[in-house]
């Protein structure tokens, strides 16, 4: 199931790669301006050389102007000053251009979740149907064939996998997700992965077929066939660049898929959901993300502001998107207590920063979050929150 924690980890990724895109456009625009000065005709620009030192010298000062609106102390000619306030007016028009492609990125990057549920069942399907592809290759190939014993193909009748494929909401949501897997594909994880595995080999030699072994072998395919399958992983990754962080949830819903179940009356197999309520997260994760891009001169100023004898350009990256978008959420969301927004991100900076930062981060947001509360930026409204208790 999708929980907060990596709605917060993907709006976290997707202002990375806005950070990113910032500072890819600042570059280009700088490299723009020496190139315009270049070519240029006008006297006081005929000293190729003395212009791409000055450009080099005051690159730093434009860099910063470009990113967050500095002022740039050393004075520019005319003929500069109108290339720079060109340059800086096709920067505000990307920089919308790729917070709105990574917003829809955002958004399609979480509902693929669902496809890849939906791809991980339909392999259990593939898989389940290819025991009979098999039983009748073996057939073909002999003078006088012999049919296997009938328990030997349990696979194929395994409650889980009728019960699947009776399903109509699954089926309809195979085809309008458009879900297969290649015949050949599937043979290859059937006969190098599936048909090696010790636990299939138990499965099949069991002379009756239960709910509980079914059951069992069915999360055991789950867990540690498809899911430690190179092939399989590498199949995810060519579509989800987040495949390592997102294949937990699928294993999760999947795993959630068959253990629903206690006995063998299964009337409907039921689909677990990506989330409880998906209107109301998908609108907690977009609004952190437009908040936090739309107020990010002020949530800048907040926490540079605060970090004692820690210049911009020491402060790493990660640590700094991780504080500005905690900051964003204290700020915005009035029903989450401080608290939890606090800890939720130092839990996330032990997983993607470096060693030092859980204890960097804790320290600076609970100073921000005790100045903002004391100058009313921060207010927090709904039973017991109203003191930030």
């Amino acid at each position: 199931m999708l929980n907060r924690r990596l709605l917060r980890i993907k709006v976290m990724q997707a202002l990375y790669g806005y950070h990113l895109c910032r500072e890819s456009n600042a570059e280009l625009a700088i490299k723009e301006i020496q190139e315009q000065l270049l070519q240029s005709e006008l006297p006081e620009y005929a000293n190729k050389a003395a212009v791409k030192e000055h450009i080099e010298k005051i690159a730093p000062q434009l860099n910063q102007y470009f990113l967050y609106d500095t002022e740039i102390s050393t004075p520019l000619s005319k003929a500069l000053d109108e290339l720079v306030t060109k340059e800086k007016n096709k920067i505000v028009r990307q920089n919308q251009q790729d917070a709105q492609h990574l917003r829809k990125l955002l958004i399609q990057n979480t509902n693929l979740l669902v496809k890849e549920y939906m791809e991980v069942l339909y392999l259990l399907l593939s898989l389940a149907d290819y025991v009979l592809v098999e039983e009748e290759e073996q057939r073909n190939k002999l003078l006088n064939p012999i049919q296997s014993p009938e328990h030997e193909l349990k696979f194929n009748r395994n409650i889980f996998i009728q019960a699947m494929r009776d399903s109509q909401q699954l089926n309809k949501m195979f085809s309008e997700m458009n879900c297969g897997w290649s015949k050949q594909h599937t043979k290859e994880i059937y006969k190098n992965m599936l048909r090696q595995d010790e636990e299939y080999r138990k499965y099949r030699s069991l002379t009756t077929q239960t709910f509980e072994a079914d059951k069992e072998f069915i999360l055991h395919v789950i867990k540690h066939v498809i899911f430690k399958n190179p092939k399989i992983n590498s199949e995810f990754e060519s579509s989800d660049i987040f495949w390592e962080e997102n294949k937990d949830i699928i294993t999760t819903l999947a795993t959630k898929t068959i253990k629903q179940y206690k006995d063998e009356k299964i009337n409907e197999l039921k689909i677990f959901e990506l989330s409880q309520n998906w209107e109301e997260d998908k609108q907690f994760f977009l609004e952190l993300f437009d908040y936090s891009i739309e107020a990010d001169k002020q949530l800048e100023k907040i926490v540079l502001d605060r970090v004692e004898n820690w210049d911009n350009d020491r402060l790493a990256t990660l640590d700094k998107i991780l504080l500005k978008l905690a900051t964003a959420e204290m700020i915005r969301f009035s029903s989450i207590p401080i608290k939890v927004s606090i800890n939720e991100f130092i839990e996330i900076s032990k997983e993607y920063s470096t060693a030092k930062s859980k204890v960097f981060i804790n320290g600076l947001l609970d100073k921000i979050a005790a100045d903002l509360t004391a100058d009313g930026t921060i207010k927090k409204s709904g039973r017991g929150l109203i003191d930030n208790k």
